[in-house]
């Protein structure tokens, strides 16, 4: 079995603090910071225990979801990649790291 569209979830300590709509001007801070890299923000905070957050981009989604009640930052890859099954791993861990807001420079 080949694996690909692989998603991360890393979740929150304080599923309420900052409020998830904090999370808009973040992400529209990172679409202003790169070239291209990020395209667009959607806002679900309206739904409960919905996607939250999402930040849309070519190889991958990064959202604060909140899926069954339970808030994190959610990495999902969807372009294919190369490497093995745990090259693959790694690689989607290491880039959802890099983007949680905590660690981001």
């Amino acid at each position: 079995m080949e694996l690909q569209k692989i998603n991360v979830k890393f979740f929150a300590t304080d599923p309420n603090n900052p409020p998830l709509t904090d999370f808009i001007d973040l992400f529209h801070g990172w679409i202003q910071a790169t070239d291209g890299v990020y395209h667009d923000v959607a806002d679900y905070s309206h739904m409960q225990a919905g996607p939250g957050i999402v930040l849309v981009a070519n190889d991958a989604n990064v959202s604060i979801d909140e899926t069954d009640n339970r808030r994190g930052l959610l990495y999902s890859q969807k372009s294919p990649l190369s490497g093995s099954n745990p090259e693959k791993i790694r690689t989607v861990l290491r880039s959802a790291l890099e983007n949680c807001p905590a660690t981001r420079r």
